[in-house]
């Protein structure tokens, strides 16, 4: 069962409930109402629509401090000066929040939605076993990760071949890569699409050439979709995603899509300066997926949401 966006509307004592019915009904006009709901404790979702509403605000953001909030705001009632009071009062306390949003925005819907996509992601991703070769290479030193972080993070438990079960699911990669098998899924899981696992091949100065390693067609089978480069081809634009070993930090940037190969297993993306001085200066690993398309706001969310920070 999918998990709806529990929204919390904040306003002064004195505020009647026809204020929170008037806003409950123009919110159902902007949010996709199967995917939200309206609640009074454990919101994901705090909308300020009158000033002197901090405090309630504060009471409920100290029941559960480990989580991320996104903070909304009307645009009346001086709902803004409790807004910007909660969200200091968070930076103060390292508690996880997205920028002020309006609440009529033109991404305000988007980022919902795509909450919405993120917690029914983790959920889908939980409990889940993988399994990994035994022959694993030495080779991806960056990528080696803790089957205690992984599980503590994801709910994800790794096992290795020899221990496999009839009805788990098996995962494997061409160098038993476990930080690209969990960020292909994470990526399927909330895109919708299976990424493809590459490798660099040659870099200049502002571009950088990927081959295709085998992982991409071994892990397929796992998620249920077939490996192509097609999709990556026919895209000017794609997305480069990629883990740390400790799935502290996440890599994720939209990119152009400069030159096609004829066996379509490499593809060449140009990058701005900042793109390259990542890989030049603190790559995460050589390892990075590539999907088709630019789906870095969805992916940026999701990492916040599990206290991932962004490297950019």
């Amino acid at each position: 069962m999918e998990r709806k966006v529990r929204v919390m509307l904040l306003a002064h004592s004195n505020a009647g409930e026809s204020l929170f019915t008037k806003w409950k009904k123009r919110f159902l006009d902007i949010f996709d109402n199967t995917k939200v709901e309206f609640v009074t404790t454990d919101a994901d979702i705090l909308v300020f629509l009158t000033d002197n509403s901090a405090v309630n605000a504060i009471e409920e953001v100290q029941k559960n401090t480990f989580k991320h909030y996104i903070l909304m705001a009307v645009s009346s009632d001086r709902a803004y000066t409790s807004a910007v009071e909660v969200k200091a009062w968070m930076n103060q306390n390292n508690i996880s929040s997205y920028a002020i949003i309006e609440h009529d925005a033109p991404e305000t819907s988007l980022m919902v939605a795509d909450m919405y996509d993120a917690k029914n992601a983790f959920i889908r991703m939980s409990d889940r076993r993988i399994y990994v070769p035994n022959n694993r290479m030495n080779e991806l030193v960056a990528s080696d990760i803790s089957p205690f972080v992984l599980e503590a993070k994801f709910g994800i438990r790794l096992g290795y071949k020899s221990d496999e079960a009839a009805n788990n699911i098996d995962i494997s990669t061409c160098a038993g890569d476990v930080c690209s098998a969990i960020g292909m899924l994470f990526v399927n899981e909330l895109c919708g699409q299976l990424p493809q696992v590459m490798e660099i091949a040659n870099m200049t100065s502002s571009s950088i050439k990927f081959e295709a390693c085998d992982a991409s067609t071994v892990l397929a089978d796992c998620c249920g979709v077939k490996a192509t480069h097609l999709d990556l081809l026919n895209s000017d634009e794609a997305t480069l995603f990629r883990f740390n070993n400790t799935f502290t930090k996440a890599f994720m940037k939209a990119v152009k899509v400069k030159k096609h190969t004829e066996s379509s297993s490499a593809v060449e993306l140009g990058l701005d300066p900042a793109g390259m001085e990542y890989f030049l200066k603190n790559p995460l690993g050589s390892h990075h997926l590539i999907l088709s398309g630019n789906h870095a706001r969805k992916l940026a969310l999701a990492c916040i949401m599990k206290n991932i920070a962004i490297v950019n």
